[in-house]
């Protein structure tokens, strides 16, 4: 059944035009698809009438010919690429004749510095006043709020804009359209991670003006229709997240950095309506499911360790030396789900320096079952866990086994534990798999769920973040996605370079290293919800979650959380010697795809020697771009692409003695 929280009737108008609003996430439309519902809104919400389709590129007959499927008297594409023809009155007219305005996807820049004080916007506004329909997908739909990035200096990652989020490409633009007042519109959220740039334009905005900003972030094949009254439907197969400072929220910046403590972020999928004019969710559709109100927080049992990537050896010298060093266990017991592999022996052969008794305790029904292997995890003075098979590695969180019931027993007397990369996934009590090898999980249902080794029971992990973009959408929608399926109430999302550190005996959460503590808290959240949208061939459907009144925080300034008060800290020494700084940070090439050429950036934390070459997809080098000393500090370097290099995709490799990183680029002749 559904709720009904709070009438819209209650509700004063603030909107400042009396038309409806459709904003897109981006993605393909089709018919009998995702699109239909909110694509036929729009020509339901126009009358029927003409729609105009504005761009600043030629456009083929596609979309006007959906939209008059759904009934529009006519449908036309204006190409409207230079600030002289926006200010014709031709155009104006052509614009204001109809009932609803749908822009298109490119640039959004485009858009703000060839239509921003002409006819066109003059028009664009006056068909609202008129009552009809302003739509628009991907940048389209960027423009519609009252303050929109404006990509003048081209896009800002979501790395960039959490590691600085006064970043120079942040700007935003606040004189342009103005439909929907105190609002924010980004789209693509899911398919690239945006939610990792949501956040700080809003704390940017705020932080600069004084101001309160609602960020709406939007996934790609989802829309967001919103009535007069502010009432805003979700419509299609990803989510919607309203993110806004509150009550609870604290917004601090000075020399040591920022803090975004708790900011509020309403994540809603199909079905959900929220109200812009009182950011208040007021309908909850039958498919939520509601949280008990007294579900306790289950709190880690021992010390944990846990690392934002899967390289071995710079976790080994950056962070698990220091601590072994500290530590000093009487042996160690190395947990893997792999008999051999190049990344295991590579651990067993730098650990086998430490002069500290080693064991290997792999993980299988046989080894489960064996007194004797069971041994080398009841010796254990710590725990290191790394293995590629999450699945496998789940089995010892059964206690009815031998080993399982060692290792539970270990946790328990306080043994600590060390986890590599995704390894780190399983200290938690919800796993969510597939994460990396098939980036379109997410969307095809195709991530697995497994409950995980329960050493802090409402935590989920998500380590590897932004390390490659194929892989965002299943990364960033695993860590929500996980939350719901296992009922967890904390998140973490790590990325290589930092380390996240639990401390059972004062009940707190750090994160050290070149990323910021970057958290989701779902204790205070009533109702959860997933996509119900399956994908053409899909397993499942589209793993996106639903919560109402999650709560983030992102930080560099105090990046110890605490269990107890729910609030950050100032940042309390992780317990190992080593700030586990990366060596680099290798950034993506912008612009991406390229033509003429590129730029790739890179960051150094410390002097070092650095090598940056290009390859092929079959492995061949096709260019040496340095290999030389750089001092600490952010670079960059120009790719220009030899004459005779074909279109497709490629990829660049930086490399120090202590570090290697990979990223893809497309060029396109």
């Amino acid at each position: 059944m559904t709720r009904f929280l709070f009438p819209f009737l209650l509700f004063p108008f603030v909107l400042s035009a009396q038309g409806y609003l459709c904003a897109v996430g981006g993605g393909g439309e089709d018919y009998k698809d995702w699109s239909d519902k909110p694509y036929s809104w729009i020509v339901e919400k126009s009358g029927k009438g003409k729609v105009i389709v504005l761009s600043a590129n030629t456009e083929t007959t596609w979309i006007p010919d959906y939209f008059k499927s759904f009934g529009a008297s006519s449908a036309v594409n204006l190409k409207i690429a230079t600030k002289s023809t926006a200010d014709l009155q031709s155009t104006y007219d052509a614009i204001v004749s109809a009932s609803a305005v749908f822009i298109k996807g490119g640039d959004q820049w485009d858009y703000i510095s060839q239509w921003k004080g002409t006819k066109t916007e003059d028009a664009i506004r006056q068909v609202f006043l008129n009552g009809g329909v302003i739509a628009g997908t991907s940048a389209g739909a960027m423009v519609l709020g009252s303050v929109a990035f404006s990509a003048k200096s081209g896009s800002v990652y979501p790395v960039e804009s959490l590691n600085n989020p006064f970043h120079s490409k942040i700007q935003l633009e606040t004189d342009f359209l103005n439909l929907v007042p105190d609002v924010l519109f980004d789209t693509h959220v899911a398919e690239r991670g945006r939610i990792g740039r949501l956040i700080p334009f809003v704390f940017n905005y705020t932080q600069k003006t004084g101001n309160d900003l609602l960020g709406v972030g939007i996934d790609d094949l989802t829309a967001l229709c919103i009535e007069p009254n502010g009432n805003a439907t979700v419509m299609g197969s990803g989510a919607v997240s309203f993110v806004r400072k509150d009550a609870q929220t604290t917004f601090t910046s000075d020399a040591t950095g920022y803090a975004i403590e708790n900011i509020r972020c309403d994540q809603l999928v199909d079905g959900w309506v929220y109200n812009l004019n009182s950011k208040e969710i007021v309908t909850i559709p039958s498919s939520a499911k509601q949280l008990p109100s007294d579900r306790p927080f289950l709190l880690p049992e021992t010390n944990l360790w846990m690392t934002g990537s899967n390289l071995i050896k710079p976790n080994l010298n950056q962070s698990l030396s220091p601590l072994l060093s500290r530590l000093n266990p009487s042996q160690i017991t190395v947990i893997s789900s792999e008999t051999t592999d190049p990344s295991l022996d590579s651990l067993l052969s730098l650990l086998s320096a430490s002069n500290t008794l080693l064991s290997l305790f792999t993980v299988s029904d046989a080894s489960l079952a064996s007194p004797t292997e069971s041994e080398k995890l009841n010796a254990a003075g710590i725990f290191v866990v790394s293995g590629k098979n999450l699945t496998t590695l789940a089995k010892l969180a059964d206690t009815t086994t031998i080993a399982g019931s060692v290792f539970r027993k270990k946790v328990s007397q306080k043994t600590p534990v060390y986890a590599i990369g995704n390894g780190g996934k399983m200290l938690g009590g919800s796993v969510i798999g597939n994460t990396d090898s098939d980036g379109l999980a997410s969307w095809y249902g195709r991530m697995t769920v497994n409950p995980g080794l329960a050493v802090f029971p409402d935590l989920v992990v998500q380590p590897l973040i932004y390390d490659d973009d194929e892989f965002y959408e299943n990364r960033t929608t695993a860590l929500s996605y996980g939350l719901m399926r296992g009922r967890k109430q904390i998140g973490l999302f790590l990325n290589p370079g930092s380390l996240g550190s639990v401390n059972a005996e004062k009940k707190t959460l750090s994160v050290s290293g070149s990323f910021p503590l970057f958290l989701a808290d779902a204790t205070g959240s009533h109702y959860a919800d997933s996509s119900k949208h399956k994908a053409s061939g899909g397993k499942g459907p589209r793993q996106v979650a639903a919560f109402d009144n999650l709560r983030f925080s992102v930080s560099t300034s105090k990046r110890t959380w605490s269990m107890v008060s729910k609030t950050l800290q100032v940042s309390e020494p992780v317990s190992v010697e080593s700030d586990n700084k990366k060596t680099f940070d290798l950034l993506d090439n912008y612009p991406n795809p390229f033509n003429n050429g590129t730029m790739i950036r890179f960051s150094l934390s410390e002097g070092t020697q650095v090598s940056l070459v290009v390859y092929d997809v079959l492995g061949r080098q096709i260019a040496t771009l340095t290999n030389s000393f750089f001092t600490a500090g952010n670079h960059q370097i120009s790719f220009a692409p030899p004459t005779n290099l074909a279109s497709g995709l490629y990829f660049y490799r930086l490399e120090t003695p202590a570090f290697s990183q990979t990223q893809k680029m497309t060029y396109i002749r």
